[in-house]
């Protein structure tokens, strides 16, 4: 007789497990979803901050694309945040980068794919597996990795797949001009009350992006190319600081961040 109660109990057990999904309100507003999360993970609500995280993931560029960059920076670091605290949020998290990196290595890909992936991998600290991910599609869907290489430069090259990033790299000096050009985008966009932060920001970006270009193609064998490299850089910026990190970048020295 004490079957009929025990069967109760796993239901009831079942059904706390199985919560309906969060469906926000009319006129939805992605950003408020995502404060949401937040206040109610400090709340210690950590069920209910769960599924507006997931609800945000899946469904904020529905509403509003420039959410975009949020979406896979800000948006992922508040989520890693709730996993510290409620493992579920972590579970559910690796499974959407599980979900996503089959995708990739059976098809159909897609850029927008692999760049999250790539954020979760980096979010979770385990940026091994976006290098190992690219390796796959690389010997799988050649033309799809040529596409995919920028999201995976900085793990790559934090991993000295120095030979495997110079694949990708046919032409240096043209690689340089983009990252020079990106460059002087972020400065003209850097104005008002946080110009001097976001032109901060501009230059580490340009240094980094350099210096790892410099890295690669030194570490692949192509010192000369590095050197053409290293005086158009210098034609752009000449400051000591800088000076100093691409001669280190030059002699083989510096260590790539990812």
């Amino acid at each position: 007789m004490r079957f009929i109660p025990l069967l109760a109990v796993l239901v009831l057990a079942c059904c706390g497990c199985n919560r309906k999904s969060f469906v926000p309100k009319e006129p939805v507003d992605p950003q408020q979803v995502l404060d949401e999360a937040q206040a109610l993970a400090d709340q210690g609500q950590f069920e209910e901050a769960l599924q507006r995280h997931i609800w945000f993931h899946e469904n904020a560029l529905k509403y509003d694309p420039a959410l975009s960059a949020v979406r896979l920076s800000f948006a992922l670091g508040y989520w890693a945040n709730l996993a510290e605290k409620y493992p579920k949020a972590k579970k559910a998290l690796i499974g959407i980068r599980d979900r996503g990196d089959r995708s990739l290595r059976d098809g159909p890909r897609s850029w927008e794919q692999f760049e999250e992936v790539a954020a979760i991998n980096e979010t979770l600290n385990e940026r091994a597996k976006t290098v190992e991910l690219f390796k796959a599609l690389h010997g799988i869907d050649p033309g799809f990795a040529k596409l995919a290489y920028i999201a995976a430069e900085k793990d790559l090259a934090a991993e000295r797949e120095y030979g495997l990033c110079a694949q990708y790299i046919p032409d240096p000096q043209a690689r340089f001009r983009r990252i020079r050009e990106m460059r002087e985008v972020d400065l003209k966009l850097a104005q008002g009350e946080h110009g001097p932060r976001h032109r901060k920001i501009a230059e580490q970006m340009f240094a980094d992006q350099t210096c790892r270009l410099l890295a690669i193609l030194v570490g692949a064998g192509r010192k000369p190319d590095a050197e053409k490299v290293r005086d158009q850089a210098f034609a752009v910026r000449n400051d000591r600081p800088f000076r100093e990190a691409v001669e280190k970048a030059l002699r083989g020295e510096w260590e790539s961040k990812p």
